[in-house]
């Protein structure tokens, strides 16, 4: 697949869904490798915002730091989001090691957050799982803000509840998945066996 020419509807498959589909299945779609398709994607000028390649030292960092420091600290050295170093450290092979313990710094932002703001905020914040950083809560006895109920998000679990897994529904309500399923049993909706779910089905979600 390397140098393969780009064809007009090769660039036009991108230009479209760039933005909509992960690299990889763009890839795929068009027969090339994850590098080409973002180096295509810089040439054509609709590369993703932000993004900027990992150099040799910043690696460096991620494999010395990662495991023993966190996500957190290796951020305030390369000055990237604690999400794009772990994301990072998965693509070293990173994250095939045991579960990374709590540092001190992330601790501390937890205690300092907790309380005035949204798990999926600070789950965000720290480059940590909502579940993670409920758990890690729970350990310090910290208790939750209460993330009201809107009426966006009761419309869209009333929408999606019966069609796709609640672990859907809550990564993208921002919620836990416990929390999603205590709604669902308050307001005595009925729940149905779900069915499968298909490629067809992610992609209409995706235009929602």
């Amino acid at each position: 697949m390397n140098g393969k020419l780009w064809t007009l509807i090769d660039d036009n498959y991108l230009r479209r869904w760039y933005h909509r589909k992960p690299n990889k299945e763009i890839a795929r779609a068009v027969g090339r490798s994850q590098g080409s398709v973002k180096e295509r994607a810089r040439k054509l000028g609709i590369a993703k915002p932000g993004y900027r390649p990992w150099p040799a030292r910043e690696d460096n960092l991620v494999r010395r730091h990662f495991r023993t420091r966190g996500g957190l600290y290796v951020a305030s050295l390369t000055g990237r989001t604690p999400q794009a170093v772990r994301a990072r450290a998965g693509k070293l092979g990173l994250r095939k090691y045991p579960l990374m313990r709590w540092t001190l710094e992330e601790d501390a932002m937890l205690r300092r957050l907790y309380r005035t703001q949204p798990d999926a905020d600070v789950a965000r914040r720290l480059g940590r799982t909502i579940q993670g950083v409920s758990f890690r809560a729970a350990v310090f006895g910290l208790r939750p803000r209460r993330k009201p109920w809107t009426a966006s998000d009761v419309a869209y679990l009333r929408r999606w509840y019966t069609k796709i897994p609640v672990r859907r529904i809550a990564q993208r309500l921002g919620r836990l998945s416990v929390t999603v399923h205590a709604y669902i049993r308050r307001m005595g909706w009925h729940v149905v066996q779900l069915r499968r779910w298909t490629k067809q089905d992610d992609d209409y979600l995706k235009q929602w």
